[in-house]
């Protein structure tokens, strides 16, 4: 007569660590749920409410410009100036690189006007 298997309890250890994992992830998910309901524009609305400083800083832009410049993307270059110097309107060297870009699309009255605000900005670098 085959006598019934005992159970050594090994089977329980590995069952309790799945289900401290499970409810982790049950936790981590709900988290995630709760936080991420946020609106998008709440965030925008409470960063305005708490400091001065943008999310982006101008560099951002002005750096992503340059790159958009060493590949030719006139338009998309001078956009991303433009919102650089929406953010700081004392970068002489976004003038200077929208008045670039300016040439670039043809807009040469543009770019005098950019060009003459970069070296007023700083007239020690008027070689630009």
């Amino acid at each position: 007569m085959n006598s019934p298997k005992r159970s050594c309890g090994c089977e329980v250890l590995l069952v309790q660590p799945w289900q401290l994992i499970q409810f982790s992830l049950l936790v981590v998910i709900t988290i995630v749920l709760v936080t991420g309901s946020v609106n998008a524009q709440d965030t925008v609305a409470l960063n305005e409410k708490t400091s001065s400083r943008p999310l982006i800083s101008a560099r951002v832009y002005f750096d992503k410009a340059n790159a958009l410049g060493r590949v030719q993307r006139w338009q998309q270059a001078a956009e991303l100036y433009l919102e650089a110097l929406r953010l700081d309107e004392g970068m002489a060297q976004a003038h200077n690189n929208l008045g670039h870009a300016f040439v670039q699309l043809g807009r040469l009255e543009d770019a005098a006007d950019c060009f003459e605000r970069a070296v007023k900005l700083q007239p020690e670098k008027c070689t630009f």
